[in-house]
């Protein structure tokens, strides 16, 4: 998928998450985008930056737990995503736990689907 593409998925999805969660407040729908844009390239560099920690931290011993990445990743990069966009707020880190599951799920559906 294309990186506009992704922006567009990824836009829905944080709307959606703010409509669903009481503790997401979202002050306009255009925010979904940059906040689509910062979420997308804080996970790629968190996902990068932690798998090579535990690659050469335990000198490719524990290469098999690099799944374990993926999801500390996705939430780093959301309530970064929160700190960083103005107009995106979140307010506890249970929110930024149930965030990171609604926009994964709605973005992996939205990907299913084209």
């Amino acid at each position: 998928m294309s990186f506009f593409v992704d922006i567009i998925v990824f836009a829905i999805a944080f709307w959606v998450a703010s409509r669903l969660l009481p503790n997401i407040k979202m002050e306009s729908g255009w925010v979904a985008i940059p906040a689509a844009i910062v979420y997308i390239v804080s996970y790629k560099v968190l996902w990068w930056i932690l798998k090579t920690v535990l690659l050469v931290g335990s000198l490719g011993l524990l290469s098999f737990l690099s799944f374990i990445v993926i999801p500390i990743a996705a939430v780093l990069a959301f309530g970064l995503t929160s700190k960083i966009v103005s107009g995106y707020k979140v307010e506890d880190t249970g929110s930024i736990v149930w965030g990171t599951i609604i926009v994964t799920i709605i973005a992996g559906l939205v990907r299913w689907l084209t």
